[in-house]
């Protein structure tokens, strides 16, 4: 790339590379929210004589994103694994 030499061009009697600012603006990023839509949830649901039990699931997708669960909060989509009546439902 040939430069102009004129007698107002700072960089023509200058050898290498022209110099260049580049201006960054940083913005802070808005909070993304994270939303896991799957066929089950990280828990098991089970039904018994005093009511519902809830404990955790030990499936592929649960057991990669617990690191992410630990270093954030998100939504879980899914089923809970068994029929909750509406009256039930919390």
């Amino acid at each position: 790339m040939e430069r102009s030499s004129g007698e107002n061009d700072k960089y023509s009697k200058q050898s290498g590379p022209i110099p260049c600012t580049n201006v960054v603006v940083q913005r802070p990023m808005p909070k993304s929210q994270l939303i896991v839509a799957s066929t089950r949830l990280p828990v098991t649901m089970q039904r018994g004589e005093e009511g519902w039990s809830v404990t955790d699931s030990t499936g592929g997708l649960v057991t990669a994103l617990a690191a992410v669960r630990e270093k954030r909060k998100f939504t879980w989509l899914g089923w809970p694994g068994a029929y909750v009546a509406r009256q039930e439902r919390r």
